[in-house]
């Protein structure tokens, strides 16, 4: 996930010499404020989204086919993905660097061609994107690219227009350098939300009260009330600036109430079953 706390944090502690050395939002025209890239990932999804995050993983294993048509099942609007690029570039979905946590060995992901990695983990390798596009020809995907190497934005582009998928997904990445060459890539054809440093900067002009010329369509932040990014007033301006914004990782229902209450586009959750009747009584 972006955004995390504690870049915030140290974010927020240097707002003052930010300010100070010139790098401030300015008030634009509103035509410069138009998103840039196409939204047709958006077209026939319900206002507001539920995210299944790494399918339906409190109830299975998570980032399996099994995660994935449970989430579905239960009612997610979206599946949320992580991508990590092997050796020799191909794209495999697993939230970690290395394989400690999921198969107890330390191997790095990035470090291992395809097959070295299928022939180490066996059954429980990790499953390959395209097969996963193949498998959910109508899904939604929330993709977020873990690594920070423009290579894997290059890949996923050229992967998603052999699919045809350019816009069934949305993409996202922590880092700024690597959703940049995913736009180039794509002509901006595909949908994005905002990196770390976009997101903190969007930050920032919301507490200078000022606005920001954008060229992303979400924003997907920690449900942190304490730094006023779940409030109404930050979700109403966003959504003036023609953004959506997605909060993660929620799997309380008091608090995926508050945040539908203040007006949230989506919740990223590993319980979309909890999300799913909330979302019908919210509506």
């Amino acid at each position: 996930m972006i955004f995390g706390s504690g870049v915030l944090v140290i974010g927020v502690v240097g707002l003052a010499a930010w300010a100070i050395m010139g790098r401030v939002c300015t008030d634009a025209k509103a035509a410069a404020l138009q998103i840039v890239e196409q939204r047709p990932f958006f077209t026939g999804l319900p206002t507001v989204l539920n995210i299944a995050h790494r399918g339906a993983s409190k109830l299975a294993p998570e980032h399996s086919f099994a995660a994935y048509e449970l989430a579905l099942e239960q009612g997610a609007d979206v599946l949320e993905l992580d991508l990590r690029l092997t050796s020799d570039r191909a794209l495999v979905i697993a939230h970690d660097r290395t394989l400690e946590r999921t198969l107890g060995v330390k191997h790095a992901i990035g470090e291992l061609a395809l097959d070295e990695l299928e022939r180490l983990a066996g059954d429980r390798a990790p499953l390959r994107l395209d097969r996963v596009l193949s498998r959910f020809p109508a899904a939604r995907f929330n993709l977020e690219l873990k690594d920070d190497d423009p290579a894997a934005a290059r890949t996923l582009a050229t992967l998603l227009a052999m699919h045809g998928a350019q816009h069934r997904v949305l993409v996202a990445s922590a880092h700024g350098r690597v959703l940049s060459e995913l736009r180039a890539a794509t002509q901006r054809e595909v949908a994005t939300s905002a990196s770390s440093e976009e997101a903190l900067d969007y930050y920032f002009c919301h507490l200078l009260e000022r606005t920001c010329p954008v060229v992303y369509s979400a924003l997907q932040l920690p449900a942190l009330g304490w730094l006023g990014i779940t409030s109404e007033r930050f979700l109403r301006r966003a959504h003036e600036q023609g953004l959506v914004v997605h909060y993660w990782t929620v799997d309380d229902p008091a608090v995926m109430r508050e945040l539908l209450q203040a007006g949230a586009d989506g919740i990223m959750t590993n319980r979309p079953d909890v999300l799913e009747p909330l979302l019908k009584l919210a509506h």
